[in-house]
């Protein structure tokens, strides 16, 4: 883009905006007007006296709190996992509940399905019943990991149809080289060091020793793990289950006769069991329970303040795709937000939960910077990782005064790597020439027309050399761990949360809850102290999203991370005014230093 078209493009990209939502606007006018008329000219209903929570998990859960504005539009029924286990632990305290009855499915990581048993448990701990019903565990695929949410609950039901799938765990990984070398493309780079192993997927034809063992340990890892909790609430011996894994899997007749589910019934028997359990309780999803009881988990008492980064770590603003969810972990969003933190004198600690594999090395040392000043302004950092906070994800995590993971959060793959796939032979099996002018010879550094030269291989791993060396010395000085310590653990390899801790990466296990506590008793907070608990980035309007006011400097850059940049594109193609991004034929963005 040339210097002179930005300040034009950016009103077209506003005018766009306007012009989408325009047109957002007038297809839920009509159904908001009803929906605020209806709130206005009515009272919320109030909690039953006797109350059975009802939680669907037959979809993915949220990673971060919903921001409002489109998302809220187009996922009206998607829920984040805060807000379940807020729920859950509300109706834990509230003796209007008298249980809990859980629609297990949908596709959910391991640490997830761990925080949500830990939320059963403790819901059952405060004398409530939990049952967990499922069609099947299962049908045509795997179901280990619903049944492991499963066994949390006081009786497990299904479906005379069902089985339950527990199989055993599996990794698959896709080695293309051969692939590539037959339609003439090659990689081309280098990686830090033997265990980061994403390279390769594109270099290898088979797992390297290196890959298989890490691969393995982290399948032994993760199958105990599952063995223990499944033994333990089954009352089964640690033995006996894996036989079972190594049996599955069962009918539903079987799987009762080996104690794996407690009935066999259907959807309006177990709703019958449940409703005689809670002598005539009403049901109630998670959902309605938390705006009928009317707790915005916000508390009153002294602030802490939660950050969520999700997604691939990326220099900028965070997006989340409102159709699809996905989103990533923008730089500038979140050192704003941490920024933002170490400013307000009322926050007393900072819980920062992470949830991503890792991206760009340069914009996760933007937010690992702030999160030193953060801890230098005095606030106590305690980071919580969600089902994966690896590499770039640790990387941001190292600086913390605590990390929290669950026991199988995947963290660790201390490593870099960087490469590009040359697709000279391409062309030329294609009848494809192309006509190249440099001003300098390294101007085809990151041309996939020509591989690396030796020199441009010195170069490269002096490069990855330094982010390597950086990586690893940020992790010993916020671990406080020696060089050498740290190179040991290091190399790349991942590692579950579990044994992240034995190794010294990780100070406790846990969910948000745990970090809680930590954040609290790092702040000199009594434990059962009520606090505020504040999000940050701010939640913005969608009107205010869409339009995307510019803030006055960089400090006040709080924008949320709720808005995707490709529907802002749409809308100014829409409107006609479309900027060119890059020259026909030139690669949209030349490959950095990866931390995945």
């Amino acid at each position: 883009m040339e210097p002179g078209s930005r300040r034009s493009g950016g009103f077209f990209r506003k005018l766009g905006k306007l012009f989408m939502f325009v047109g957002i606007a007038w297809s839920v006018l009509l159904a908001g007007g009803l929906v605020t008329a209806f709130v206005f000219l009515s009272r919320t209903p109030k909690v039953p006296a006797r109350t059975v929570l009802e939680l669907r998990l037959d979809r993915k859960l949220q990673a971060a709190p919903s921001s409002g504005g489109l998302m809220d539009v187009l996922n009206p029924d998607r829920s984040s996992l805060r807000a379940v286990l807020r729920a859950l632990d509300t109706g834990a305290e509230d003796d209007k509940v008298q249980g809990l009855l859980v629609y297990v499915g949908g596709d959910h990581g391991l640490a997830t399905l761990q925080e949500l048993r830990d939320a059963i448990v403790r819901f059952r701990k405060a004398g409530k019943f939990a049952y967990a019903f499922a069609h099947s565990f299962g049908e045509v695929a795997g179901g280990t990991g619903p049944y492991y949410l499963a066994t949390a609950c006081d009786e497990i039901w299904i479906q005379p149809s069902g089985s339950v799938g527990i199989t055993g765990l599996r990794a698959e990984v896709p080695f293309v080289k051969e692939l590539l070398a037959h339609v003439g493309v090659k990689a081309d780079g280098q990686q830090r060091k033997s265990y980061k192993t994403a390279f390769n997927t594109f270099t290898q034809q088979g797992f390297t020793e290196a890959h298989a063992a890490s691969t393995a340990s982290l399948l032994e890892d993760t199958l105990g793990l599952l063995v223990a909790d499944i033994a333990a609430a089954r009352k089964l011996e640690p033995a006996r289950v894996k036989e079972l894994f190594a049996q599955g899997p069962f009918l539903a007749e079987d799987a009762l006769g080996a104690k794996l589910v407690d009935h066999i019934g259907y959807h309006d028997q177990v709703l019958a069991a449940v409703k005689g359990r809670a002598q005539g309780g009403e049901m109630l999803y998670t959902g309605a329970y938390l705006e009928r009881h009317g707790d915005d988990d916000e508390g009153k008492g002294p602030k802490v303040a939660v950050i969520y980064g999700v997604g691939t770590i990326v220099d900028g603003k965070g997006q989340i795709d409102p159709l699809s969810g996905s989103a990533t972990l923008g730089a500038k969003t979140i050192a704003a937000a941490l920024r933002q933190a170490a400013r307000d004198k009322d926050v007393k600690a900072v819980i920062f939960r992470i949830d991503s594999p890792g991206g760009s090395y340069v914009a996760s040392d933007t937010i690992w910077r702030e999160t030193v000043e953060l801890r230098n302004a005095g606030k106590p950092l305690i980071v919580s990782m969600g089902d994966v906070a690896a590499s770039g994800g640790y990387f941001v995590a190292a600086g913390a005064t605590k990390i929290v993971a669950e026991p199988a959060t995947l963290t660790g793959s201390i490593g870099v790597y960087a490469f590009k796939l040359v697709t000279k032979d391409l062309w030329d099996k294609l009848g494809v020439s192309w006509g190249t002018l440099s001003t300098s010879p390294n101007a085809d550094l990151w041309s996939s027309l020509s591989g690396f030269s030796p020199e441009d291989h010195k170069r490269l791993g002096r490069w990855l050399d330094f982010v390597y060396d950086d990586f690893t010395s940020k992790v010993a000085l916020g671990r406080k761990m020696s060089a050498e310590a740290v190179e040991a653990v290091a190399q790349g390899r991942v590692f579950t949360g579990a044994r992240a801790k034995e190794l010294g990466l990780v100070d406790e296990l846990g969910g948000m809850e745990t970090a809680l506590a930590l954040a609290k008793e790092a702040a000199g907070l009594p434990k059962d102290k009520d606090v505020e608990l504040v999000p940050l980035p701010e939640r913005q309007g969608l009107l205010e999203r869409l339009w995307g006011d510019e803030r006055d400097s960089s400090e006040d850059d709080l924008e949320s991370a709720t808005w995707n940049a490709a529907w802002l594109e749409r809308a100014a193609t829409w409107a006609g005014h479309m900027e060119a991004a890059a020259p026909k034929g030139a690669p949209l963005q030349a490959p950095v230093p990866a931390l995945h």
